[in-house]
C-alpha cells in the first residue's frame, strides 16, 4: 500500500515526523508504515531519498475524525534522518 501524505520532520528530532491525523488512524493502522523523506519524484529514484520504518503512531488523543480537529499525528522513526539546511 502507497500512501503519500505531506509530512515534516519536527524540528531538532529527526526521530519524528508531523503528518495529518487522518493518515494514521484506521483503516491504515492495520498495515505497517514507513516515511520516506526526500522523495521529489514518486517514479524516480534521484539520490536524495532516505526510507525509515515507523517505530510508533501517536495520535493527537483529542482528534476528531467527523470535523478533523486536531488532525495530527506524530510518527516516531526507528532510525534517525539526515537533515540538512
Amino acid at each position: 500500500m502507497e500512501l503519500t501524505p505531506s509530512s515534516l520532520p519536527l524540528e531538532k528530532d529527526s526521530n519524528s515526523v508531523l503528518t495529518a491525523g487522518h493518515c494514521c488512524v484506521t483503516p491504515f493502522t492495520d498495515f505497517s508504515f514507513s516515511v520516506v523523506a526526500g522523495e521529489h519524484r514518486l517514479r524516480e529514484e534521484d539520490g536524495t531519498e532516505q526510507q525509515r520504518d515507523v517505530r510508533e503512531i501517536v495520535v493527537h488523543p483529542e482528534y476528531d475524525s467527523v470535523y478533523a480537529y486536531n488532525d495530527l499525528c506524530i510518527l516516531q522513526l526507528e532510525q534517525e534522518l539526515e537533515l540538512n539546511e
